[in-house]
């Protein structure tokens, strides 16, 4: 196993324990043993246990973004973009429900450390951009209405399928299929159309 896979196993391995059994109850020979390597083997590639939350989170967070934007390159017109984005969403719930978790003991462990942050901050905002993105292709092939601010539009979108999963997992509505996801996105579509 190359040094570079030797890392990725770490950082999986550490996401699927740190997403089941939280930050403090994981100990690192369980995740050496999840990676089929040594303890030491860890502490090789990343300082303490701290610094491997954070760059689970980061390497998780990169992964979504390249997973996501093959998932709505493929369409041709922006709002079958936007439906593919909601259907990915879906598709991917139970294990952004998990990532949540993980983000949110990460921005817990890390407010202070400023590197971090900004590094967690840049990553959320490409996938501000992806979305806006979609919204200006949309715009100028006359798909949607002129806007000046297309962050809103991209705001309204993700929103809404944020407060979709925040419902299913509060248990205020049940989960929806790929067609309902769709239906958010197609009710912001309705909103942006000429």
């Amino acid at each position: 196993m190359e040094i570079v896979d030797k890392r990725q196993a770490i950082l999986e391995a550490a996401a699927k324990r740190f997403s089941t059994s939280g930050f403090h109850e994981t100990k690192v020979g369980e995740i050496a043993q999840d990676a089929g390597i040594a303890k030491g083997t860890v502490y090789l590639h990343f300082k303490d246990k701290e610094t491997l939350l954070a760059e689970v989170v980061h390497y998780q967070m990169r992964e979504y973004y390249r997973v996501v934007v093959e998932a709505v390159k493929p369409y041709e017109s922006a709002a079958e973009k936007l439906r593919a984005y909601a259907r990915f969403q879906v598709e991917r719930f139970p294990q952004m429900v998990k990532f949540h978790k993980l983000n949110f003991e990460h921005m817990i462990k890390f407010k202070d450390n400023k590197s971090f942050e900004q590094q967690r901050i840049k990553q959320l905002h490409d996938v501000m951009h992806l979305l806006t993105d979609v919204i200006k292709y949309g715009i100028e092939r006359g798909e949607f209405r002129e806007m000046e601010d297309t962050t809103d539009a991209a705001l309204v979108i993700s929103g809404a399928i944020h407060s979709y999963m925040q419902a299913v997992m509060t248990g205020m509505i049940e989960a929806k299929d790929q067609a309902g996801a769709e239906a958010l996105v197609d009710m912001a579509i309705r909103g942006l159309a000429r």
